[in-house]
């Protein structure tokens, strides 16, 4: 799908969805490249240049939103023990950002006092898991996930250092 798609789209889901007013900010400058909730996009209207940037955009902003770098970075992640937690699920008011982050790993999410979403890409942050290897997960004694209401925080954060807790080691 092209950018002026994409943005076609986006115009017309916001005929059905429309914004509320703490998105305004993001409405005005939506608005200087003609899409405008309640009315339709044409890309026909806009300079050769911006529709080529909207051309350049989906990607761009694809590898932007699934790195998990940039999801620590913007402090919508955190790093625990090799795992990666999303700190701000199911509430997400203008955080455009983290809501296509959440997105991206996966539809939707519960407010973090409901679930918890541990997620781990490779057995360690610059390697991603592959078929060549086999992987167990392992909960040492203590370090499993806790349900809802057991007084305790959701994950326990107890770190070793020689390896990962909970781990996922190469068989």
């Amino acid at each position: 799908m092209d950018g002026a798609t994409y943005f076609k789209l986006f115009a017309d889901l916001l005929k059905s969805n429309p914004p509320s007013p703490e998105d305004a900010p993001m409405v005005a400058k939506l608005a200087t490249i003609g899409i405008v909730p309640g009315q339709d996009f044409d890309a026909s209207k806009l300079d050769p240049a911006v529709l080529k940037g909207l051309d350049a955009a989906p990607k761009a902003a694809q590898d932007k939103i699934s790195s998990m770098k940039e999801a620590i970075a913007a402090g919508h992640a955190k790093l625990e023990n090799g795992w990666m937690f999303f700190k701000e699920a199911g509430l997400y008011g203008t955080g455009y950002r983290n809501r296509a982050l959440i997105t991206w790993y996966g539809l939707g999410a519960n407010r973090l006092q409901d679930a918890v979403y541990p997620t781990s890409e490779g057995p360690d942050l610059l390697e991603k898991y592959n078929g060549a290897n086999k992987y167990v997960m392992r909960f040492e004694k203590g370090q499993f996930l806790l349900p809802r209401g057991s007084g305790r925080s959701p994950c326990t954060t107890t770190s070793t250092s020689s390896s990962r807790t909970p781990s996922t080691a190469r068989t």
